[in-house]
């Protein structure tokens, strides 16, 4: 049973994750990343990540640092 719609756009989604307390998700799309707050009123940061598209992102529970991987070859670290 749907819940709720937490991201409605025409671009696909190729990654996604929480962060540690679960009141953020970070997701890509194409050559963004997205950091969006769950809570009502604050809008969504959008990084342009890569040259390419990203293809996995990973948000570190340990420290809250962000990790993504892109076709360009790259990956980085988002503090």
């Amino acid at each position: 049973m749907l819940r709720t719609k937490l991201i409605v756009n025409a671009e696909p989604i190729l990654s996604a994750d929480w962060n540690s307390d679960s009141s953020k998700i970070v997701y890509t799309q194409h050559d963004t990343l997205c950091i969006k707050s769950l809570k009502a009123n604050i809008k969504t940061i959008r990084i342009r990540g890569h040259s390419d598209l990203i293809l996995k992102v990973s948000w570190c529970r340990a420290n809250d640092l962000i990790v993504s991987g892109g076709e360009d070859c790259y990956y980085k670290v988002y503090i």
